[in-house]
């Protein structure tokens, strides 16, 4: 049996560790956005961050800040 070659291999999705704090991959990870949108929230005072040795991460529980509620469309 043939292997694929390597630029056809999609890459292995793991989930993530119920963790307090979150690098900017793993926060991307989950659909927060992307790591340049994520450092301007950081940047603003939108999200609440930490450098722990070279890592900036947030809070699992700081995310609820980024998700706004969708108002319904209006018939």
């Amino acid at each position: 049996m043939a292997s694929q070659p390597i630029h056809d291999r999609q890459p292995v999705r793991r989930p993530l560790p119920e963790r307090e704090w979150l690098t900017l991959t793993e926060v991307v990870e989950l659909g927060y956005g992307s790591h340049w949108t994520l450092r301007q929230r950081i940047k603003r005072g939108e999200l609440a961050a930490a450098k722990i040795g070279n890592l900036i991460k947030v809070r699992r529980e700081d995310l609820s800040a980024l998700v706004v509620p969708i108002e319904p469309a209006e018939a």
